[in-house]
């Protein structure tokens, strides 16, 4: 029987300010009528027509209010769900740093983003849960930490305090 999956490219961003990451907060429903939430960076699905660092910047901008400005490629990630019907998701992420710019905080109003804040990177995984018995990949958080170099948000964190100049 042949594999059939849905796939979903996507495009997020690694905003790190003062030893905080800044992340966003989704609630959705599902095709399938599923509800679906959790903790993510800013970010989302692709346009039709964008590259993937338009699109980061475009959420990062709609999630939060903040104009951010692309410092580099972090990497691909692929996380990958099966669905009841038999299929699997794969939600294909394009996931970059930036930084912030300009713009005024602002939690977007009518989208699928219900909430968006600046969290102490040694305060991370308490925004990442257990891996899902439907997920055959780690959470995107996880990967995220991976992807930086970094076998923990707690080793990202001591690193980052190095480098914050003493008040």
């Amino acid at each position: 029987m042949p594999l059939v999956m849905d796939t979903r490219p996507a495009a997020y961003c690694v905003i790190v300010r003062e030893g905080k990451i800044l992340l966003t907060h989704f609630s959705t429903v599902t095709a399938a009528g599923h509800r679906i939430s959790g903790w993510t960076l800013p970010g989302g699905g692709m346009e039709r027509g964008e590259q993937p660092e338009q699109t980061a910047l475009r959420e990062v901008f709609e999630e939060t209010g903040y104009e951010a400005q692309v410092d580099g490629l972090v990497g691909v990630h692929a996380g990958y769900s099966d669905r009841p019907d038999g299929s699997t998701f794969c939600a294909l992420r394009t996931v970059f740093t930036a930084r912030i710019v300009s713009g005024e905080f602002a939690i977007e109003a009518d989208g699928s983003t219900n909430d968006a804040r600046w969290v102490p990177l040694n305060e991370l995984d308490l925004y990442i849960p257990q891996a899902s018995k439907h997920s055959m990949s780690p959470h995107f958080l996880t990967a995220v930490v991976a992807m930086m170099g970094f076998d923990s948000a707690l080793d990202w964190s001591k690193a980052v305090e190095k480098e914050l100049p003493a008040c």
